[in-house]
């Protein structure tokens, strides 16, 4: 799985709005069109630098924006710990189906961190 998202990563530089574009082009004419849903992991690279949290401070609020997608999953690394933020377009999932989404999310993060013998689950 590590491997797998190694290979992904290589891939961040293509936004998602080209990648719909390029979906929508490529599955015209056929009924099954894929769900925008958007996992952004962010194991290795910090969200916030040292200088900036010593000058500004811890992060309490963020806002986020990703046009065209029902659900962009982010996950920032902050200081030692990890900082979920799940931006959802209202009413196309439900609580029970959100749920069970981060469960498992969590699950798969957890995972990957392990195998690189981090402590994610902590």
């Amino acid at each position: 799985m590590h491997k797998k998202y190694k290979e992904d990563i290589k891939h961040v530089d293509l936004d998602g709005v080209s990648v719909q574009r390029i979906l929508k082009n490529h599955c015209q004419g056929n009924e099954k069109y894929p769900v925008p849903l958007v996992f952004s992991p962010s194991f290795e690279i910090p969200m916030l630098s040292e200088v900036f949290l010593n000058e500004i401070g811890d992060l309490s609020y963020i806002i986020s924006q990703t046009p065209g997608v029902w659900l962009d999953a982010q996950v920032y690394q902050l200081k030692q710990d990890f900082f979920f933020s799940w931006v959802i377009l209202e009413g196309i999932l439900d609580e029970t189906e959100l749920s069970e989404m981060m469960d498992l999310y969590i699950k798969i993060l957890t995972e990957i961190d392990k195998s690189e013998g981090g402590n994610l689950d902590e």
